[in-house]
Order: structure tokens, then C-alpha cells, then sequence
């Protein structure tokens, strides 16, 4: 049985490419890296097999579609490395869980970073909150990543938890997590490096940390793991858009991405924005039921 999932005449890619920056389908959306390809989520595929080998296969075959990150050669790493993946993945996976629980433990120390992480986990929303809401946050977010990471089901890894993924291995202590150990470099090396690169091409910085290529699905993970919500399940930004409507941040920030010095206003309401791919994004995600003329 095959993972990849099949795109013909009938079932083209482009019927299932949403942007997952506003949710419209990337036909009828105006952010303006859609274009590009970039941003680019699928979503309503059909439903995911239950091995790795399968689900690393439907990842690849997914990968090998998407506009923007076609120049990682998705079918030849599917075919040369896939497989040694897996079974490292299998060999390993108690410890790799061990390595992300060791890195959740020094997250609160890391005071001057942990805002950012927080931000790219859950939008600035949560980066106003306190540094305990920030640790709680990303640690739910680094076992998420590192459980779906292990279970084979890339598609459903958001960047910033590749990021934490690799902050993991970064941090650890080398004589409990040796990299000369085969089975971790191999992880490392094909596994962790490959899904950064590629998030790296098809993600943006501004509204593509919290996306994952199927963010509409729960990951499928083995039998004995706990059920996971889909990304878009557990995205905190979304959450507090949804519970919190007219909520603006705080002095001149970004109202749907927080960065800084934001100085577009909307002509209504004057909420501040960096950009117009921020304004139209969050138009589209709620803003447009709560805006007014002031």
C-alpha cells in the first residue's frame, strides 16, 4: 500500500491549495505572497495512511506539488532516505521524546528569546501574556512537534515546531545524545534538516510560523500515543481572535502579525499594520465584523 496521495486530471493539486495566511482557497485570495506560492496549506485530502514510511511518503508526494518548494527534490529523498529515517526514527524515538522534555525544562530560562517563541507559537496575543503562559504555550507546542515528528506525519509539523525540534537537538547534552550516535544523525541530518529546509522555502516569516502543510487534520500517530488536535485546532492566535474580536494591541504594534513600528492604518478604525498582506489577512481572518469608523 502507498502513503503518496495521487493528483491526476481529476483530482489536480490546485483543487485542495488554500492560502493559510486568510484560509481563502489561493484562487480567490489577494495576500500578496500567494502568488509565489508561498503560504501555501492543502487541505481536505483524502485521509492519511498509518505507517511512517507511508505517512513520510504522502509528505513527500505533497512537498513535490507545492509551487514554492519544488527545488527540494522530494521524490530522490523519498526513494535514498526515507527509509533509513524511519527505522532511526524507530530506534529512537523514547530518547528523541526525552530530548524535547530536557529542552522544555531550560525554556524558562531562556528569557531573552522565549517572547519570540512565544509570538510564533500563538501570534503577539500570547506574547503580551505572562512568561508562564509564554513556557506552557511552547512546550505544548515542542511535544506536539516532536510526537508528530516521530510518528512520520510531517505534513502536520508547523515550522515553528521544526524550529523547536531542532532547538532540542541544538541543546542537548552530547554525552547523553551523541550525534556520532547513527541513529540520531540520521534523524538530525535527514530528517530535522530536510523538513527546515523545506519550511523554509514554502513558509513566510510573517504569518507562515504557525502553518504546517495539512493544517486541517489531526496527526495520525501510533495507537498507544495520545490523540493531537489538528495545528489550526491548537493555534493560539487563532483561539484568542475567535474568543477576543475587537482586541488591538498595544502601542504600535502590528495588529495581526505584532511586529514593531507598524504604521499602515486601517481608514476606519486606524488599528496599525506593517504591511497590506497583514491588513487583508486580518480582514479576511475576522477584523472585518469589528471594524469601525472612529
Amino acid at each position: 500500500m502507498t502513503g503518496a496521495v495521487t493528483f491526476d486530471s481529476d483530482r489536480p493539486p490546485q483543487n485542495f491549495i488554500h492560502c493559510g495566511v486568510c484560509g481563502y482557497h489561493f484562487m480567490m485570495c489577494d495576500c500578496p505572497g500567494v502568488q509565489q506560492g508561498i503560504d501555501y496549506i492543502f487541505v481536505g485530502l483524502p485521509d492519511p495512511p498509518s505507517t511512517r514510511a507511508e505517512l513520510l511518503e504522502r509528505f513527500t508526494s505533497i512537498v513535490a506539488v507545492n509551487p514554492s518548494m519544488r527545488a527540494f527534490n522530494a521524490k530522490s529523498w523519498c526513494k535514498n532516505e526515507s527509509g533509513s529515517v524511519v527505522t532511526s526514527l524507530e530506534a529512537r524515538q523514547d530518547l528523541l521524546m526525552q530530548m524535547m522534555e530536557d529542552y522544555i525544562l531550560i525554556i524558562p530560562d531562556d528569557k531573552e528569546r522565549l517572547p519570540s517563541l512565544a509570538a510564533a507559537v500563538g501570534g503577539f496575543p500570547l506574547r503580551e501574556k505572562s512568561a508562564s503562559d509564554h513556557v506552557e504555550a511552547v512546550a505544548k507546542e515542542c511535544r506536539a512537534a516532536m510526537t508528530t515528528f516521530i510518528a512520520g506525519d510531517w505534513s502536520t509539523v508547523t515550522k515553528i515546531g521544526a524550529w523547536l525540534i531542532q532547538n532540542a537537538f541544538q541543546t542537548s547534552d552530547p554525552t547523553k545524545y551523541p550525534l556520532h550516535d547513527r541513529h540520531l544523525a540520521a534523524v538530525f541530518e535527514k530528517g530535522v534538516a530536510c523538513l527546515l529546509g523545506i519550511h523554509g522555502q514554502g513558509f513566510s516569516e510573517t504569518g507562515g510560523w504557525r502553518l504546517a502543510l495539512e493544517c486541517d487534520r489531526p496527526p495520525q500517530l501510533g495507537s498507544d500515543q495520545p490523540r493531537l488536535v489538528s495545528a489550526t485546532e491548537r493555534d493560539a492566535f487563532i483561539q484568542f481572535m475567535n474568543a477576543n474580536p475587537n482586541w488591538q494591541p498595544k502601542n504600535s504594534l502590528c495588529a495581526y502579525c505584532g511586529k514593531e513600528n507598524a504604521d499602515k492604518l486601517c481608514s476606519r478604525c486606524k488599528v496599525k499594520y506593517c504591511g497590506r498582506e497583514c491588513q487583508v489577512a486580518h480582514w479576511k481572518a475576522g477584523h472585518k465584523k469589528s471594524c469601525k469608523p472612529v
